[in-house]
């Protein structure tokens, strides 16, 4: 799938001294457009409950 070209990107980075923080750039990137793509552009909300359930 998108495997290849994922590695050829961070493999094309190696060589230059700001490759972690490109490394980074580009993860951020691709995690933002994964969680833009699953969400469908709505906001999304986790919420976690303050105590355990009443019961």
């Amino acid at each position: 799938m998108a495997w290849g070209p994922f590695i050829a990107v961070r493999e094309g980075l190696l060589p230059f001294p700001l490759a972690p923080a490109a490394y980074w750039t580009f993860d951020e990137f691709l995690r933002q457009a994964a969680l833009l793509f699953l969400s469908e552009a709505r906001p999304i909300s986790i919420e976690i409950p303050l105590t355990n359930r009443p019961s």
